[in-house]
């Protein structure tokens, strides 16, 4: 299974939320219109990561 991305270029992944993970870590710089699932499982994991980090305590500040 591949994705397209841009123009010829392909996500090459064997499931979606691999797929959902290698995209996120373009942050702000993508948004997956199609396939309708793919979307729904970054958006899952957008929130995963939401959640983890409105939950947790920063333990030291950044200098």
């Amino acid at each position: 299974m591949a994705y397209e991305l841009f123009g010829d270029d392909e996500l090459p992944t064997e499931a979606e939320p691999n797929a959902a993970r290698k995209l996120l870590r373009l942050g702000t710089d993508v948004e997956v219109l199609a396939p309708a699932s793919l979307r729904a499982a970054v958006t899952a994991e957008a929130r995963r990561v939401a959640q983890r980090h409105e939950k947790s305590r920063p333990v030291a500040a950044w200098s």
